[in-house]
C-alpha cells in the first residue's frame, strides 16, 4: 500500500481518524526529508514526535518528544532516493503490520476509527521495529499505551 492510504485489507477497512491521517501525512514528509523510498515505523515515530497535537499523547505517556527525535535522528541516516517530494511511497511490511494491530485494537475497544493512540499501541505490539524500539528505549511499554487507548475511548484527537 502506498503512503497516503493505509486503510484496506490489513486494517479491515476501519477508517483512520483525521489526526491519524495527519500523522501519516507527516510520516510521508519525514520520508521525503530523509530521501527514503519507503515509509517505515521510524518515519511514523518521527512524525509523532513533531506535531503539537500528537506530542501531547507522548507527554501523557511520559515520553519526551525531543529525546525521541534526537534518538531517531542519530540512528536513521538520509538515503539517496530520487523520488520527487510528495511522491507516493510504500509502507514497509512492519509498518503495515503495526497498522493492522492498531485496527485490531480499535475494533476490540469498539472504536469507530483508528486513532493516533491505536497506532502507537500497534507499533509497540509489533515490537520488532525501529520506531517501537526507540519508544521502548525511552520507557514506553504496552501497558500505559493500552491504558491510554482505554482512557481515550476512541476520541478523534491525539
Amino acid at each position: 500500500m502506498l503512503g497516503t492510504r493505509p486503510e484496506g485489507r490489513d486494517t479491515g477497512d476501519l477508517p483512520f481518524t483525521e489526526a491519524a491521517r495527519r500523522l501519516l501525512s507527516d510520516a510521508r514528509a519525514e520520508s521525503d526529508r530523509l530521501r527514503h523510498e519507503y515509509i517505515g515505523t521510524e518515519h511514523v515515530v518521527l512524525a509523532l514526535a513533531q506535531d503539537a497535537d500528537t506530542t501531547a499523547l507522548l507527554t501523557r505517556l511520559g515520553i519526551d518528544r525531543e529525546h525521541v527525535r534526537a534518538s531517531l535522528d542519530s540512528i536513521v541516516r538520509p538515503g539517496t532516493a530520487t523520488l520527487p517530494l510528495g511522491a507516493e511511497r510504500p509502507y514497509t511490511s512492519k509498518t503495515m503490520q503495526a497498522f493492522a494491530f492498531a485496527a485490531e485494537c480499535a475494533r476490540s475497544h469498539g472504536h469507530s476509527g483508528v486513532g493516533v493512540e491505536h497506532i502507537v499501541l500497534g507499533l509497540l505490539r509489533q515490537r520488532v521495529n525501529l520506531g517501537a524500539g526507540v519508544l521502548q528505549q525511552h520507557g514506553l511499554t504496552l501497558e500505559p499505551a493500552a491504558a491510554e487507548v482505554q482512557r481515550r475511548g476512541g476520541a478523534e484527537s491525539a
